[in-house]
């Protein structure tokens, strides 16, 4: 082989490295439907997106190894899903990392933080659809079943202000539709 031949492939899988590096994440972007998952759950069980339809869904994405998803974690359970669920809404936290003993360990408290919501082990096909690379990773999800919001880190102020706008357009929904109905209107 060539001096310029092997100077040319260098330049085709640099170009191809750095074509997939900036290209568009796979996954999902807001306003998609957000995938089905079913996956095991620390306490037994499975926890999937279809049993909580209908309900707003901070969907977390996370690792023990973590820093910064260790310290979101308790903020999550007490000032959001403490605040919020669990009839309209719920946490569901994703670890794909983890073995499922160690999750337990977490979820119960036993590691310091102790959930009420779900925690999901992932083989990699809920985190491979919603494309998450890099964690923590968090998505809201409205009653519909559409993403409404997606971001690394975690800005807890911003989800509380979605969560709360989410459950306030049902609630005046509700209120119209009600209203009509005791109208005849409908």
């Amino acid at each position: 082989m060539t001096r310029k031949t092997t100077a040319n492939r260098y330049v085709t899988w640099g170009t191809a490295a750095l074509s997939f590096a900036f290209s568009p994440a796979l996954g999902v972007t807001v306003g998609d439907p957000a995938p089905p998952f079913d996956v095991p759950e620390a306490d037994g069980g499975n926890v999937s997106l279809a049993e909580h339809a209908g309900k707003v869904i901070l969907l977390n994405f996370w690792a023990s190894w973590c820093g910064p998803c260790l310290e979101e974690i308790p903020q999550i359970e007490t000032d959001i899903h403490q605040v919020y669920g669990p009839d309209q809404f719920t946490a569901i936290s994703m670890n794909e990392f983890d073995a499922l003993s160690i999750i337990g360990l977490y979820k119960h408290g036993l590691l310091g933080l102790e959930m009420t919501y779900p925690f999901g082990d992932d083989d990699g096909t809920v985190f491979s659809a919603y494309g998450v690379s890099a964690l923590p990773r968090n998505f809201i999800i409205d009653q519909d079943g559409i993403i409404r919001y997606d971001e690394e880190g975690f800005t807890k102020q911003e989800i509380i202000d979605l969560i709360e706008e989410l459950l306030a357009s049902v609630a005046v929904q509700s209120t119209t539709w009600g209203s009509m109905k005791a109208r005849g209107e409908r």
